[in-house]
């Protein structure tokens, strides 16, 4: 049902043309332009926000001074008020003045372990607030931030990260989770499938609903599902078919690795069809 063939990043090496190469520039900067106040795609740059955010907090001191806990706690405050889009900077805001479990305080700034689960516990607030849910803990996202640590050798020219262990932190920042929704929600689709043409949609499911969450496979499933989205995102494939309120073909896909880009509410009223 998924070849990876279908999926390949060809389409990455596109062709810039002189003429719109010498007009972004004048359209970012024009004040008459009456898109300029927008804010910017979110499943764009949040991704590399949360990547940001994840490894500054790994990178805050075990034991902080007065100093640092200050800075660092300012740096996040700040932050509410400069992310490229107005719904996140308000949102934003009150995750970490308003909700008891992702407000920071004195007490996050105690330690990079504090430090550290408040951004784990603050990214999955704001993913439940999406609808989303990765399924990830704190220990995965230490086993993947941990590795970007420097781990230098001395030299007559300073330190030097060996290479063996460079590629290693590489091969780590590669890990991208793709959502995961409940065997029992894709279970209520497996007719809906077949009238699509996804004749092995139940062997699929079943195979991925016995996998253990960090084997390869399930690292290969993450994988695939990231294809199938980017894919979708680059051709301009809906989520949702228009005509019928269902997921689409390639959102079935999805579905059948256990994976959606749907909200999980729009996805239970989308049950109550059948």
């Amino acid at each position: 049902m998924l070849n990876d063939d279908n999926f390949s990043d060809g389409h990455n090496c596109i062709e810039i043309l002189d003429k719109d190469l010498k007009l972004a520039p004048i359209v970012t900067n024009d004040p008459n332009n009456v898109d300029s106040g927008n804010g910017l795609i979110t499943s764009i740059w949040g991704p590399h926000a949360w990547e940001f955010i994840h490894s500054v907090a790994f990178g805050y001191p075990i034991s902080p001074s007065e100093e640092q806990k200050k800075n660092y706690k300012d740096f996040f405050i700040k932050m509410g008020d400069i992310l490229p889009c107005g719904y996140c900077r308000t949102s934003f805001k009150q995750f970490i003045t308003e909700n008891q479990d992702t407000v920071i305080d004195d007490n996050v700034m105690k330690s990079r372990e504090n430090l550290t689960k408040w951004t784990f516990n603050l990214h999955n607030a704001i993913n439940n607030k999406l609808g989303h849910n990765y399924g990830e803990t704190y220990e995965e996202m230490c086993f993947k931030y941990e590795s970007y640590r420097a781990k230098c050798s001395k030299t007559a020219n300073g330190c030097v990260m060996p290479i063996s262990i460079k590629a290693n932190s590489y091969q780590k920042s590669d890990i991208q989770r793709a959502q995961v929704i409940p065997y029992e929600i894709c279970d209520k689709f497996r007719n809906y499938a077949v009238q699509l043409g996804l004749h092995k949609y139940s062997e699929y499911l079943d195979y991925y609903k016995n996998l253990k969450r960090n084997c390869k496979m399930w690292g290969i499933r993450d994988c695939s599902c990231r294809k199938v989205i980017k894919y979708m995102r680059k051709k301009g494939i809906n989520a949702i078919d228009e005509k019928t309120g269902l997921p689409s073909l390639y959102e079935m896909i999805l579905f059948s690795m256990m994976c959606s880009t749907i909200d999980i509410k729009k996805i239970n009223e989308m049950v109550k069809k059948f």
